[in-house]
């Protein structure tokens, strides 16, 4: 029912993003990682990665009707994918260190936090960038036509 709904874009994301997912664990639980706390904090970091890359793409290209428009909404999708890849590289990371007998729990919280709390402060001021250089173009327009 609810994929009937997608478009053939929004269901190709879904499906890059769920084979993603599904190959990323196959790998992380083949590769004898040490399964400690610092484990499953970038683990369960690296899906909600994943998981945001849905509506931070719907934030950059839903509302874009015209050419200009989809065309100002990359900074947004290059937001997402730039926090998808800094997350991965930084769970890989956190998945040998996690290996270290007393490696401190808060650290890797620490970092995912961190990347998160960019990633949506980045999404949100190129989404208001765009926002602004919409406005601005749509003002122009207006003037022109007078």
């Amino acid at each position: 029912m609810i994929m009937s709904k997608l478009n053939k874009r929004q269901k190709q994301l879904l499906l890059i993003l769920a084979i993603t997912a599904v190959t990323f664990s196959i790998i992380v639980f083949l590769i004898p990682f040490r399964k400690s706390g610092t484990f499953w904090i970038a683990y369960i970091a690296e899906i909600i990665a994943l998981g945001l890359q849905i509506p931070i793409f719907k934030l950059a290209f839903d509302n874009a009707e015209e050419l200009k428009s989809k065309v100002l909404g990359f900074p947004v999708f290059r937001v997402g994918y730039l926090y998808l890849c800094i997350q991965s590289v930084v769970s890989v990371i956190l998945f040998a260190l996690g290996c270290i007998p007393g490696f401190p729990l808060w650290v890797s919280a620490l970092f995912c936090i961190l990347i998160l709390a960019a990633a949506i402060i980045c999404s949100i001021t190129a989404d208001i960038a765009r926002e602004e250089v919409e406005k601005l173009r749509s003002q122009r327009k207006k003037i022109l036509h007078l």
